[in-house]
């Protein structure tokens, strides 16, 4: 798409992606508080697994086996949450944390809320944004399905974009997914337009306008095309 290297801005205020992310980046920090004070809560209905008959065949062992990794991911979720309220997460700058996650999501990589909690306290809490990014694309690899991760992810990325730069392209190949929710495929546009890579912008315009119905999404495409003197019509 060479023929958009060369967009300028026109002079004006426009509605940006500032303000989302900030409002995201406040629920993500309010819901690990939350999660730390009920995170065992949660995991309730996780721990209820009868345990299979003595006389069990094959497939009842195997069911067992894999009920026995699910407790084991628990157990190591419940010290990874004793250990973000205890003192030593803080004086440490939740040093533990990244190897803690991990344990508790390979002993169940569906686990989302554990790659959640942990990517949150690490970006937020922590200001470890390489790590929690890190879990973060773990946890979607495991998950393809688990919005909540991808919109973190972009959150973060946005949000650290001088650190997290790299993510971008990870964004990228998530955006070009034809579930990609809109908010995601902004967050990329926006990041693009930080990094003034305004032709690859220009690129997920055009993808918005032309797989969106939503009057309000493509509204959005048409004031960032007006900004840069770009023409929806001719995508």
């Amino acid at each position: 798409m060479s023929e958009y290297a060369g967009v300028r801005p026109v002079t004006g205020s426009f509605p940006g992606v500032g303000a989302f992310v900030a409002a995201l980046a406040t629920a993500i920090a309010l819901a690990s508080a939350i999660l730390l004070g009920s995170g065992i809560a949660i995991e309730a209905d996780r721990l209820r697994l009868p345990a299979p008959p003595k006389s069990a065949g094959l497939g009842a062992r195997v069911a067992g086996a894999f009920a026995l990794r699910r407790f084991s991911a628990d157990r190591g979720w419940i010290e990874t949450l004793q250990y973000c309220g205890d003192t030593a997460f803080v004086v440490e700058r939740g040093r533990r944390l990244p190897a803690m996650s991990d344990a508790t999501t390979n002993l169940d990589p569906r686990f989302e809320e554990a790659y959640a909690f942990g990517a949150a306290m690490l970006m937020w809490q922590c200001r470890r944004p390489e790590e929690a990014a890190a879990l973060l694309r773990r946890g979607i690899a495991h998950n393809p399905g688990a919005i909540r991760l991808k919109y973190y992810l972009a959150a973060f990325t946005y949000g650290r974009l001088k650190d997290l730069g790299r993510e971008v392209a990870v964004l990228e190949v998530l955006a070009r997914d034809p579930g990609a929710p809109f908010i995601l495929r902004r967050i990329l546009a926006n990041a693009y337009e930080r990094q003034g890579r305004l032709d690859r912008a220009v690129l997920v315009w055009r993808l918005i306008w032309l797989t969106s119905a939503n009057p309000d999404e493509r509204r959005w495409v048409a004031i960032k095309c007006a900004k840069y003197r770009v023409d929806p019509a001719k995508f």
